[in-house]
């Protein structure tokens, strides 16, 4: 919950491991920490920078193998943080897939209407060179008839 919300590892762990710390963690529980949670937004894309254990991939691959009735035997109220935090972590890979599908789709909408352009132009360039050359021996053939008068 930590890292998702934007703390380093250095806040919350001790000095050189991964290993949680709970008395650093503790200092942290206060009203910043519930502000963060409340408006904590997983829909959109991230400006900021996030190192390695912030992102998604790692926080999904720490938290494998941990199932909810095992928090909720330990702690009620861990349990819900614990919901919550998947919760956000499966919003914010949705977010991204759609985000990213969306993009796609735009491309192939773009590339479908360059091509519908292209055809577009096409065909008028080939209606219009045939308009073109059947008014030019129009204009002959009458030039011709007056010139044979």
């Amino acid at each position: 919950m930590f890292y998702l919300l934007g703390y380093t590892r250095e806040e919350i762990c001790e000095r050189g491991t991964n290993a949680f710390n709970l008395k650093k963690a503790k200092s942290l529980i206060n009203e910043k920490l519930f502000f963060k949670l409340s408006s904590y937004n997983p829909v959109g894309p991230r400006n900021e920078s996030y190192k390695v254990y912030q992102q998604i991939a790692f926080l999904k691959k720490n938290l494998e193998g941990i199932t909810d009735e095992a928090v909720e035997e330990y702690s009620i109220v861990i349990a819900k943080i614990f919901k919550w935090l998947n919760m956000a972590i499966d919003l914010r890979c949705e977010d991204v897939v759609n985000r990213r599908d969306t993009i796609e789709y735009a491309k192939q909408d773009r590339n479908a209407a360059l091509a519908a352009e292209a055809a577009r132009t096409a065909k008028f360039e080939h209606a219009h060179n045939e308009a073109k050359t059947a008014f030019d021996e129009k204009v002959d053939a009458e030039m011709a008839k007056e010139a044979a008068e």
